[in-house]
């Protein structure tokens, strides 16, 4: 079995993708603006968790905030948020605390990046 994993990726300005992978190999994808309360979601057993869904989604949010937002106070913030909706009632998911690059070069930012993009 694998590790689960939760990746954030921003598309286009501020269109999110949002892909957890599950230890057992299950998927689940989605997709919206950062201001969308709920995404587009795939076609997956996993869609049916309103829990999952709604906390997967809340992590990439506040993943792109942690980079995107002008105050680096905020950043912070927003970091610390999105390592809290890692945690599910069942437990930690004990997923990777990395956001990846918007424009795809170079690795993956640390949650403690500071970095910010232009709105």
């Amino acid at each position: 079995m694998k590790n689960p994993e939760i990746v954030a990726r921003a598309l286009d300005g501020d269109r999110l993708l949002c892909v957890l992978s599950t230890a057992s190999g299950q998927q689940l994808t989605l997709q919206g603006t950062n201001n969308d309360v709920d995404p587009a979601i795939d076609d997956s057993k996993l869609s049916s968790n309103v829990a999952l869904v709604r906390n997967a989604w809340a992590f990439a949010v506040s993943k792109y905030e942690s980079i995107s937002l002008e105050d680096a106070t905020e950043q912070k913030q927003a970091a610390k948020r999105s390592d809290n909706f890692k945690k599910l009632p069942s437990g930690s998911l004990n997923l990777p605390t990395t956001y990846p690059r918007k424009s795809g070069k170079g690795g993956a930012l640390p949650v403690s990046a500071t970095t910010t993009t232009s709105r």
